[in-house]
């Protein structure tokens, strides 16, 4: 969502200025029954589906087309997976939990100077704070673009995992209020129940026991009816 930052901010974060909201990262979460596991599955923006009721188009038009609900919709019935919650993260929000965390480490095999973004890494470790985190997690300046953009997506979520469940962090009262209270001020969640209790269930989860995964592709390069340039899921490894 950029509809509500000044002119000066879009400009500053390079966000460009068109209206309304756009789920720029899409992902499936799942918590294990006992609480122990968690599973992270990308869903390329550009993946050509079937939106309920709206015919075939990228999934990330389901948003535009229809809201939280339709994405639901559109998320089920193309994974056959029930979808139990819908959390919803705002741009200045991720800034806002990155820096009360401190910054994240993430490390770039290759140099990435994206003008779009305003970011310029060499390739290596860095250290990033909000306004950089949010730069390399919308970056699509490399090679394989948005499928890298997965990747970095992913290892930001890692770094801020890392850091949120550190002894700094949980044996820091002053810091742990600042970041669940960030946190929660910068997600929109439906339903609206109990969101501290499922904080306090992931408590035990350990980050060996995270997993992030891709959707297999058998096209990166799909030409739509309407002429753009989408993938299409492998269904069966899918």
């Amino acid at each position: 969502k950029r509809d509500d930052l000044t002119r000066k901010k879009q400009n500053e974060l390079k966000l460009g200025r068109e209206s309304g909201q756009r789920t720029d990262t899409m992902m499936v979460i799942r918590l294990s029954e006992d609480h122990s596991r968690i599973t992270v599955v990308s869903l390329p923006r550009d993946t050509w589906a079937t939106i309920p009721g709206k015919g075939e188009h990228k999934i990330n038009a389901a948003y535009q087309l229809g809201g939280p609900k339709l994405t639901v919709q559109t998320v089920q019935q193309l994974t056959g997976l029930k979808i139990n919650r819908y959390i919803e993260v705002n741009v200045l929000g991720f800034i806002d939990v990155v820096d009360s965390l401190g910054g994240v480490t993430v490390c770039t095999p290759v140099p990435i100077n994206d003008p779009k973004t305003g970011l310029n890494l060499p390739a290596g470790t860095h250290e990033l704070q909000g306004v950089q985190a949010l730069g390399y997690a919308r970056t699509r300046a490399t090679a394989r673009s948005d499928l890298d953009r997965i990747d970095r997506q992913q290892q930001v979520i890692s770094a801020l995992m890392n850091r949120a469940l550190s002894a700094d962090t949980l044996g820091n009262p002053a810091k742990l209020a600042s970041f669940v209270n960030t946190t929660l001020g910068t997600i929109k969640v439906d339903p609206d129940d109990g969101l501290l209790g499922l904080a306090t269930q992931l408590r035990d989860v350990k980050l060996d026991n995270v997993q992030f995964a891709d959707i297999p592709l058998a096209d990166v390069d799909y030409r739509t009816p309407t002429g753009e340039s989408a993938v299409l899921w492998d269904k069966q490894r899918a």
